[in-house]
């Protein structure tokens, strides 16, 4: 089966996404959301970013990115914002900022990892309510939480 393309709405979402890492305002920007604070693009965002396809345009865009920086721009820029100063103080926010993206940038970060486990049980028999809770219990044993 030949792989989909990405819709247009999706193009703008992944587009938004690289450019803010703000899921839910590029939902808001891409989508026919109405009401913002409805809780809509939040969901529609993590629903998003669990999309393979939308994550593999996601990664290639950095990727894309990050190779065409030169060390020494990157450097450059770096030290610019190690050097953030508000008010003659250190601005220790936007030292932050510039740290993470250089590092996102590079792909110095480790891969997250995350494991989501949905389980259907009717939690008002008590039975299945003992059940679902040792189930729980051995699942963080075995992942170590």
């Amino acid at each position: 089966m030949p792989e989909r393309k990405l819709t247009r709405k999706q193009r703008g979402f992944v587009k938004d996404y690289v450019e803010t890492e703000n899921g839910k305002q590029s939902i808001i920007k891409n989508y026919n959301i109405t009401d913002p604070e409805s809780g809509v693009a939040d969901v529609m965002a993590v629903e998003n970013l669990r999309i393979p396809k939308i994550i593999d345009a996601i990664q290639a865009i950095r990727n894309s990115i990050a190779d065409n920086i030169p060390d020494e721009l990157l450097e450059k820029v770096h030290l610019e914002g190690l050097n953030a100063h508000t008010n003659g103080l250190p601005d220790m926010n936007t030292r932050h900022r510039y740290l993470d993206t250089a590092y996102k940038l590079k792909g110095i970060y480790a891969p997250d990892k995350s494991i989501v486990v949905d389980i259907a049980v009717d939690v008002t028999n008590e039975k299945a309510m003992a059940t679902a809770l040792e189930y729980e219990e051995k699942l963080k044993q075995q992942l170590s939480i």
